[in-house]
């Protein structure tokens, strides 16, 4: 075929083999592009027509490739990519951006970043909204259907599909209230058994096994998980009441109560693990989108910065005299963030 015949072709028919590729579904790839199932039906038939080909064998767990759209998945990708990036402006302005970005991420992350990064965005675009979901195992499936668009994740390895850019690499501390007995104290595994442990909980990251569970049964001894929640309001009212101990990424310290009402220890050496690496995931299909370059820029800027304004030397502090504490409650750190 001569380039001059591609006039006779409908273009949109390439977007919609490409959802339908993702997706695996008609319904699905029907809500991706914001048209009715029955017209996506017919658009399928229409490339049936086109490339004379099946392209999809309808089972029960949705559409089956034939080896024709197996083939043309990687290259067709390709193209549109290009295409996007021929036809976008070279300069991206957000002001007049009307778009909602839906953002998964762990409790303690969201905590910390979520008003600067709204203050930017009221700033430099207005008509931007945002969601923001507590991170799953489904999170990686959302990204990849487009009902997810950004996540940030402990994740070790992910798909090819997906993207990802390091954030900043979070230092895993031991977390207790400030007048707690091992304040000032040189920590050793036999003190640290002693009390019992909560454990921060990352779904598909330490929800099944513990790296820290693991050294201590190297070391002969297991700690007692006393309560394990993902919420770090509760962690905090928790640790706050009680002798618990938790280890966590020196993140939490960036958020004002937990930094007030907690003291962080650095591990002793037979306790280093290293240090957690903090990733932004997006899906490919999103790579060259210019509002989303940008929306990842923002994050990128905005995210570390709590952590690295809250980094400071963590000396052990002197024991302090139990009527001079104040042991909040759960109201009193909601308070805190409010005011």
């Amino acid at each position: 075929m001569e380039i001059d015949e591609l006039s006779r072709i409908d273009l949109n028919l390439l977007v919609a083999l490409n959802a339908l590729s993702e997706e695996k579904s008609v319904s699905k790839a029907a809500r991706r592009l914001r048209i009715t199932q029955p017209a996506m039906s017919k658009t399928l038939q229409r490339l049936r027509d086109t490339l004379d080909d099946p392209l999809f064998v309808r089972t029960a767990y949705g559409l089956i490739p034939t080896p024709r759209t197996e083939q043309l998945q990687e290259p067709l990708a390709r193209i549109l990519e290009q295409v996007t990036q021929l036809i976008t402006p070279e300069n991206f302005n957000p002001a007049p951006l009307k778009r909602h970005f839906h953002l998964a991420m762990m409790d303690v992350i969201s905590q910390t970043f979520v008003s600067s990064v709204l203050s930017k965005l009221q700033q430099q675009a207005p008509g931007v909204t945002l969601t923001i979901s507590e991170w799953s195992r489904e999170s990686l499936v959302q990204l990849s259907h487009d009902r997810l668009d950004l996540a940030i994740s402990l994740l070790g390895q992910q798909p090819a599909s997906i993207s990802s850019s390091p954030l900043f690499d979070d230092e895993v501390m031991c977390f207790m209230r400030k007048d707690h007995p091992l304040v000032g104290q040189e920590l050793s595994a036999e003190k640290l058994v002693q009390y019992p442990h909560l454990k921060l909980l990352i779904e598909g990251y330490n929800d099944h096994t513990s790296r820290m569970d693991e050294l201590f049964k190297n070391l002969g001894t297991e700690r007692r998980i006393a309560l394990e929640t993902p919420h770090i309001m509760t962690a905090l009212s928790a640790l706050q009441g009680s002798d618990m101990l938790v280890f966590a990424g020196s993140c939490a310290n960036a958020f004002p109560p937990v930094r007030k009402n907690l003291h962080a220890v650095r591990l002793p050496a037979f306790l280093k693990v290293e240090p957690i690496e903090l990733k932004m995931l997006w899906h490919k299909r999103n790579d060259h989108d210019p509002a989303h370059q940008w929306f990842r820029t923002l994050i990128s800027e905005e995210v570390p910065k709590p952590v690295q304004q809250s980094a400071q030397p963590m000396q052990p502090a002197e024991p302090q005299p139990k009527a001079q504490q104040s042991h909040l409650s759960l109201d009193g750190f909601r308070k805190e963030i409010v005011d």
